[in-house]
C-alpha cells in the first residue's frame, strides 16, 4: 500500500511538473498524462491495445491519431478525433478523463483550439461507436480547471513542513497529519486553500 501510494505521489508530481510543457523535442517538455486504470483503446490499424496504468507522454500522430509512450509499458499509435475548443494555452496540454461509468478518454489540446481526443473504454467489451465521440467541450473545461487548480495547490504546499519519502518524493504535514503530496492537494483542494 504505501509503495503504491509512493508510486502515485511520484506520478501525480511528475504530471504536475510537465502537463504544461510544450513540444520542442526533448522528452522533459512532452505533456504527460496520469493513466490511473487500465484503458482499451483502438490502435490506427483498427486492432486493440491496452494502457496500463501509469505515466504517458502524449504526443499528435498524423490528423488522427495520439503516440502514448510509456518507459515501462512502451509506446502505443491510437486513434484520435480531432476537434476544436475554445480555452486559450501557451503550451499543449494532455488530460485524462473518465467520463461516464466505462469510457475513458486522453486528449491533448494544442495552442490555437485545436486537440485530439482518444476515446478507449474501461472493459475490453466495448460498443461498436466507441473511439468514435468526442469529449464534450464542457467537460475537457471542468479538466483544464481541475488541472489548474492542482498546479496551483502544489505551488501551496510549499507553505507545509515535509519529509522525504524517497528521491524528490515527499510527505507534507498538513493540519497535524502526515500525507503523501497527492493526499495533501486533494485535502486542500477540498478544504478550499
Amino acid at each position: 500500500m504505501l509503495a503504491r501510494t509512493i508510486l502515485l505521489t511520484t506520478i501525480v508530481l511528475c504530471l504536475l511538473l510537465g502537463a504544461c510543457a510544450g513540444f520542442n523535442g526533448s522528452p522533459q517538455t512532452l505533456p504527460t498524462v496520469l493513466i490511473d486504470r487500465p484503458v482499451y483503446f483502438t490502435n490506427r490499424d483498427g486492432s486493440d491495445t491496452v494502457a496500463r496504468p501509469g505515466l504517458y507522454e502524449v504526443m499528435p500522430s498524423g490528423e488522427s491519431g495520439l503516440r502514448l509512450t510509456s518507459p515501462s509499458h512502451g509506446e502505443f499509435l491510437i486513434r484520435a478525433t480531432s476537434f476544436t475548443y475554445d480555452e486559450e494555452l501557451a503550451a499543449p496540454v494532455a488530460l485524462a478523463v473518465p467520463d461516464n461509468e466505462s469510457d475513458y478518454h486522453v486528449v491533448l489540446l494544442t495552442p490555437g483550439g485545436t486537440g485530439l481526443d482518444a476515446a478507449g473504454s474501461l472493459t475490453q467489451v466495448r460498443s461498436r461507436g466507441i473511439g468514435s465521440g468526442s469529449l464534450s467541450k464542457s467537460k475537457i473545461k471542468e479538466a483544464l480547471a481541475r488541472l489548474h487548480a492542482r498546479q496551483q495547490m502544489a505551488e501551496t504546499l510549499k507553505a507545509y513542513p515535509r519529509l522525504p519519502l524517497g528521491q524528490n518524493e515527499w510527505q507534507y504535514q498538513i493540519d497535524g497529519q502526515w500525507m503523501t503530496e497527492s493526499r495533501a492537494l486533494d485535502y486542500l483542494a477540498r478544504r478550499g486553500k
